[in-house]
């Protein structure tokens, strides 16, 4: 295993694989094997990895070695579980796992499991559907799930789109997070220049010659073909294929290992050289990604089938065994973008199947239809690893929750949109491990000459990375509660709150949580005001002058604020801290529908019809009477002044760094998903 990518670092712990024990038949004899070396080795690399100055602090393992976990925690490491397989496929052997999926051995048998499709038996794993014949592998999936609750993080290789409802299951039982496709970013985003291969491989590459013969056909005219690198074919059956792929008369490209050339027909590749070519390797990505590219004859891996869908490629299923039905099943009834070539009684894939589904699908309708949804597929999949999408969000998530300074992870951003980014550094400890990011440092402020309680004193608050937040709630108990428990949640993930009170009554019970008055606004004798808007224009004035002298106070403190926290009620608390530099999250108390027609109303498309039990639509929300609208909105005339203000909470709402709504997705999640939209 070697990196071709300068960014990862490749460390052996041991030569586990040699050359004349690389195959092992039995394979809980090999897992056992090597659990113990890795047991053995991981530490010792871990410590040496310590003694070089940058400790680990995570480890991700593949989730058929969920004892990895283990040996991290007992370091005091986080772990990570990487789920290389479906969500899909993942939730079938949690279930299975749990003891709540019976299997009915009886010909066409169904199975339905919670945001699952209805299946057959036979569109389930091979190891569940034919249990009895893979008794080990069977323990092996299963037990990757041992310990799942105790990891730290549960990483997915899929995207939202592509399997909402069994990614929102599977959350439904413990955080996930889905991170893919995991496909090199020039493939899709773009965003990183170099990465254009997968860097790492456990195979000797040949030559592209392919790739020039490709060049030499016309678009979308060349069914590429590959049944995985584990793939064993019975001879038999390479005939049927090769024979299939032959009568079809269609253009084919062939992946055949060197192992499996010899169960090829006799003088086949020479006799079908007119239309075919049959390559002992190929860059799989590069194939997939050419024009001339139509469709992929494939055993429906997880990896083959994100990377066509991530490239826009329909697929003619051909599954064998593993997960590879359940991918198939998707495939072609979920997702569409497929067929799936049956086989016989012999459970053989005949000649004259392949040549009936390459001609359907190249000249058919159908072909064009399946077509179509695979380019939409390919766009799902650039948004959810493009700038914002749901798997990037995730992966940043993943970064900040581990406690990376979010600075050096936007120092990388810039440099990866070819700025020169130089990051400042104050003692001589902090090295780059970054090429794209340079460190200048301006002092040693940690001199040899500092005694050593003060120096570790000045150390502490100078690299102290707890978050102060402030929280300003609005003076009334339905506004102030909800931005109060907001407050313990954020104390309880170890940030310092501190709540900005503008009346001596509010005081806080919990430890966690500071309250700091700025004024006392409300004097016993002036606590209720007539007038809305003269109360407003009042409490404005008096927070713009005590609210940065409260911060600067706090900053001096050692620990500065970073972020306000305010009541939508109060959007200018957002100018006031974006001029002192901070960020700002606006916090709304009432719930998304009712803020979602506010927006609608400040957008200027909402309309009002006064008469009597008319109605009105909005996106994503039922179908509404004016009764049933706000009564500021309704009635509007009765209240002119309050309604100019719960407009007003959206006069610079596209500028707050966070929108925070006190409800929950699966409350309001129509309204919610189209809010987040805007």
């Amino acid at each position: 295993m070697q990196s071709q990518d300068s960014s990862i670092k490749v460390e052996r712990i041991f030569d586990f694989f040699e050359d004349s024990d690389h195959i092992i038949d039995n394979v809980e004899s090999f897992f056992d094997r090597f659990r113990v070396a890795v047991s053995c080795g991981l530490p010792d690399l871990i410590e040496r990895q310590n003694s070089l100055g940058c400790p680990v602090k995570i480890v991700v393992y593949d989730s058929t070695m969920p004892w990895v976990l283990d040996i991290a925690h007992q370091l005091g490491l986080y772990g990570a579980v990487f789920h290389t397989q479906s969500c899909a496929v993942g939730t079938v052997y949690y279930h299975m796992h749990k003891g709540s999926l019976k299997i009915d051995p009886t010909e066409g048998s169904t199975v339905s499991l919670p945001s699952m499709p209805l299946m057959e038996t036979k569109d389930l794993s091979s190891f569940i559907y034919d249990a009895g014949s893979y008794p080990s592998t069977l323990r092996l999936v299963l037990n990757q799930f041992s310990n799942w609750e105790k990891a730290d993080w549960r990483l997915f290789n899929t995207f939202d789109k592509l399997e909402g409802e069994v990614v929102n299951w599977m959350a439904s039982q413990w955080p996930i997070k889905t991170i893919g496709p995991t496909i090199p970013s020039m493939y899709l985003d773009k965003r990183l220049e170099d990465d254009k291969d997968y860097g790492l491989s456990l195979f000797k590459r040949g030559d592209e010659d392919c790739i020039k013969w490709l060049d030499t056909k016309k678009t979308g005219s060349v069914v590429y073909v590959s049944f995985g690198s584990l793939a064993n074919l019975g001879e038999d059956q390479m005939e049927e294929i090769a024979c299939g792929l032959k009568q079809s008369n269609r253009y084919f490209l062939w992946v055949v290992r060197a192992s499996e050339e010899s169960k090829l027909p006799t003088n086949f590749a020479t006799e079908a050289s007119e239309k075919g070519r049959v390559v002992n390797w190929c860059p799989q990505l590069k194939v997939l990604a050419h024009p001339a590219t139509g469709w992929f004859m494939t055993h429906c891996g997880w990896n083959s089938t994100m990377e066509a869908l991530s490239l826009g490629v329909p697929m003619l299923a051909v599954p064998q065994w593993t997960d590879q039905p359940t991918n198939a099943k998707y495939i072609v009834d979920v997702w569409q973008v497929g067929v799936r070539v049956n086989v016989d009684e012999k459970g053989m894939i005949t000649r004259d199947e392949i040549e009936f589904w390459m001609r359907e699908v190249m000249e058919g309708e159908r072909g064009n239809e399946l077509k179509r949804n695979a380019v939409r597929w390919k766009e799902f999949a650039k948004e959810a690893v493009g700038e914002g999408g749901c798997s990037d969000k995730h992966i940043d998530e993943f970064i900040s929750e581990l406690h990376i300074n979010p600075m050096v992870r936007f120092s990388k951003r810039l440099a990866s949109k070819g700025l020169e980014v130089t990051l400042v550094a104050t003692t001589k400890s902090m090295q780059p491990q970054d090429s794209s990011i340079k460190i200048e440092h301006i002092s040693d402020c940690f001199g040899e000459g500092v005694v050593e309680g003060e120096k570790m004193e000045r150390q502490a608050v100078a690299t102290s990375s707890q978050t102060h937040v402030l929280v300003f709630p609005f003076i009334a108990q339905g506004h102030i509660n909800p931005m109060v428990q907001f407050s313990k949640g954020l104390a309880s993930k170890g940030l310092k709150v501190t709540l900005v009170a503008t009346h001596k009554s509010m005081q806080s019970q919990d430890s966690s949580i500071k309250v700091e008055r700025i004024s006392d606004f409300f004097e016993e004798s002036d606590h209720m005001i007539n007038n809305v808007e003269s109360f407003f224009d009042r409490l404005r004035v008096a927070v713009s002058r005590g609210l940065p002298d409260l911060i600067e106070k706090q900053n001096s403190l050692g620990c500065p604020v970073k972020i306000v926290v305010y009541d939508s009620t109060m959007p200018w608390i957002l100018d006031i801290a974006h001029q002192l530099g901070l960020y700002g999250a606006v916090f709304h108390t009432q719930s998304c529908a009712v803020g979602a027609v506010y927006y609608h109303m400040h957008k200027g498309s909402l309309k009002i019809d006064p008469a009597e039990g008319s109605t009105l639509s909005l996106p994503s929300m039922p179908l509404m009477e004016t009764k049933d609208l706000s009564s500021f909105i309704y009635d509007m005339g009765s209240y002119p002044s309050t309604l100019r203000l719960v407009l007003n909470q959206f006069s610079n709402w596209e500028k707050a760094n966070w929108c925070l709504f006190n409800t929950f997705d699966k409350l309001e999640g129509e309204v919610v998903n189209w809010m987040a939209s805007q």
